[in-house]
């Protein structure tokens, strides 16, 4: 199962919002990442068929920008640099207030190895 990350945005049913998966920490120095995919899924990582979620615009960031939850040793914000996330646009056409789960995949290049990295976000409507 895909590591569920601790964010949780919250969005207004009917919005659409730009998202973004810092996987920095993950990486290596020299490695960025590749062939992004967003998918809706379930509790388990499994991909859901006839979701209410549209994902749109999925791609690797392509300028450094600075994310609420980046901060170096002093309490400094750091920038998340070019290649290290996955930026998507995510909205709804639910009704109801509810949950769901996005799986967030890309895989590494220019490390020893290619591998491929996994996050899900469970993401609230209000």
């Amino acid at each position: 199962m895909p590591r569920l990350l601790l964010q949780r945005p919250v969005l207004s049913m009917g919005d659409t919002d730009s998202f973004s998966v810092d996987l920095t920490k993950r990486l290596d120095t020299a490695e960025t990442l590749t062939s992004p995919t967003v998918i809706e899924c379930d509790i388990d990582g499994d991909a859901v068929t006839g979701g209410t979620l549209t994902i749109a615009d999925v791609q690797v960031n392509s300028a450094a920008y600075y994310d609420a939850n980046n901060y170096d040793a002093n309490g400094n914000a750091t920038a998340v640099a070019v290649g290290k996330a996955v930026q998507f646009t995510l909205s709804t056409s639910q009704t109801l207030p509810d949950s769901k789960f996005v799986l967030v995949t890309a895989n590494s290049t220019g490390g020893s190895i290619t591998r491929t990295l996994q996050r899900m976000i469970k993401i609230e409507f209000k």
